[in-house]
């Protein structure tokens, strides 16, 4: 058994990895709260008594899971065997590695989580579920012996030479299979920033559970290109064909699951030392003083500035005609707003491109989670600068003075029927009024006519099987969707109105007041109508004209 029968800190560290365990031990040496160190690794589980412990008592230890299959799955038989050793009746320090996997990675993880969002956590996603099996037996634990201190460390990725994980597994071989049209973001941490987060929790008393990962993240197509790992392509169904434990993984590779490790720095006063690229090149040892800079989210504005098709599409096939970029700002933050129509999403990416390229500005519009789901789709969407539809995200953007990009009246204004699409709908949640006060920014509303008739949604097909692969509200039939899926050439003209200021009129503590936000929801409501409706009556036929001189 590990005993503890003193209240000296005697640090008892568990790991699968007997190497690691004894590259470690000198780190911890030198932590002053630390009478001694006691290591315990397995090697060779068939061994009828595998686990060796020293006579010296332990009264804090730092446990990592057991994991087979190329490090994918949870050794389950192996943690009960250590289990069954450990006497945790007087132990007072329980600090358990968990992972950030733990809330899972689908489309509709909305990137940066945090620990209190526990609705996030996808228990229904096989490698998810192990985590969060193994974070629980500890929970149970501290039920039965109230005396022990537990804190549970989720991080990221990480590069731990000689550690057995279907991550650093991957790195070492020459080719990978990687789902095709994805290249998501992640964060990597180093082993030095965990053996220092570790350090600082061991001399805390503080409970919890936290979120651990440097805050810049890196691409997979970067990461391989450091790496020198070729990409093999899998596709849909044939991913399926593979070896199964991987499976549990691809998820992980196809959405980006970044955390936010705010409230660790909050609370342990420690911040991570090496960002995602500098871990690799230092665990490449690397030589290089140069930071990849990656947006968050995946913003490309190379690639905005790049896309000839949507300059194209402006100037010849949609012939547009725009009229009030002087009412936009070249600096500061604010709140991009207007109604969507057509289903497709030209119109948020025009407005990108138009905005990057004539201010220099790229918006960051809101997107649902369903154009975040497909291959080449997603990959697109993060370049041009969206991100995950929430309200995290939107304050986000805000906060850090950026132009905030959405439709306020969500997904039912983009499959609305073609004979409702003159007719600014609900708005439903008065959000972004909510943040023009919170934060004193304007609304610069925008209107666009013509793209309605892009895609006129005339009849919707509602058939739940097709809703659960595709998660759109409905399947939109349109004059040429799905049969001929391209857009009509209409003629498109793109207004930005004056900007809106609510909040030198209403002061922040109004941002709480539903009253207050609905009023002045409904205010901006009939204002964008007004105009809308002086446009349309300007409008004498769908594919040619102009509305001003």
């Amino acid at each position: 058994m590990i005993p503890a029968n003193d209240s000296s800190l005697n640090l008892c560290l568990i790991h699968d990895s007997p190497t690691i365990l004894k590259r470690w031990k000198s780190t911890f040496e030198m932590n002053d709260s630390i009478n001694n160190i006691q290591l315990v690794a397995t090697e060779n589980l068939a061994a009828p008594d595998p686990f060796t412990f020293s006579k010296q008592s332990s009264n804090a230890i730092i446990i990592f899971p057991y994991l087979k299959d190329n490090g994918i799955c949870f050794d389950w038989d192996a943690i009960d065997k250590v289990f069954n050793k450990i006497d945790f009746s007087n132990i007072s320090k329980l600090i358990v590695l968990s992972s950030a996997a733990i809330y899972g990675s689908t489309n509709k993880h909305r990137g940066y989580i945090v620990e209190q969002r526990y609705k996030q956590i996808m228990s229904h996603q096989p490698y998810a579920s192990q985590w969060l099996k193994w974070e629980n037996i500890f929970l149970e634990i501290k039920e039965k012996f109230s005396q022990i201190k537990i804190t549970i460390l989720r991080p990221s990725f990480m590069l731990i030479k000689d550690s057995n994980d279907w991550f650093i597994n991957m790195l070492n071989k020459k080719s990978v299979s990687f789902p095709f049209g994805f290249n998501s973001v992640l964060q990597i941490l180093s082993e030095h920033d965990l053996l220092s987060a570790l350090t600082i929790v061991i001399k805390s008393n503080k409970e919890g559970i936290y979120n651990l990962a440097p805050e810049k993240v890196i691409s997979w197509n970067i990461l391989f290109k450091q790496f020198k790992i070729k990409k093999r392509f899998s596709f849909g169904i044939l991913e399926h064909l593979s070896d199964k434990p991987f499976n549990l993984i691809k998820p992980f590779l196809r959405y980006s699951w970044t955390v936010n490790s705010s409230n660790f720095k909050k609370n342990f006063n420690y911040e991570t030392k090496y960002s995602s690229y500098q871990t690799v090149a230092k665990f490449l040892s690397i030589k290089s003083n140069d930071e990849i800079q990656m947006d968050p989210f995946g913003l490309d504005v190379n690639f905005i500035k790049n896309r000839i098709w949507i300059k194209l599409a402006l100037s010849m096939y949609w012939r547009a005609e725009i009229k009030g970029l002087e009412n936009l700002p070249s600096e500061g933050s604010g709140i991009l707003a207007g109604p969507h129509r057509g289903f497709m999403p030209y119109d948020a990416a025009v407005l990108v491109y138009i905005l990057t390229n004539q201010l220099s500005k790229p918006p960051r519009f809101l997107v649902h989670h369903a154009l975040l789901k497909f291959p080449i789709m997603t990959e697109f969407f993060k370049r041009m600068g969206s991100v995950p539809a929430c309200r995290e995200n939107a304050e986000t953007v805000l906060e850090n003075n950026e132009l905030l990009g959405l439709f306020p009246e969500g997904i039912n204004g983009t499959f609305c029927y073609y004979r409702d699409s003159k007719k600014i709908g609900s708005l439903g949640r008065p959000n972004f009024i909510k943040w023009s006060l919170k934060y004193k920014v304007p609304i610069y509303p925008f209107l666009i006519v013509g793209s309605a008739e892009t895609y006129p949604i005339f009849f919707k097909i509602n058939w739940k099987w097709l809703d659960k692969i595709i998660e759109w509200p409905a399947y939109p039939i349109t004059a040429t969707f799905p049969f001929i899926p391209i857009p009509l050439p209409t003629k498109w003209h793109i207004e930005f109105l004056p900007p809106i200021h609510f909040y030198k009129e209403y002061s922040a503590d109004m941002a709480e007041d539903i009253n207050i936000l609905n009023m002045l929801s409904n205010e901006f409501k009939e204002r964008l109508q007004k105009s809308w409706d002086e446009l349309h009556a300007k409008r004498k036929n769908i594919f040619w004209g102009k509305i001003w001189d």
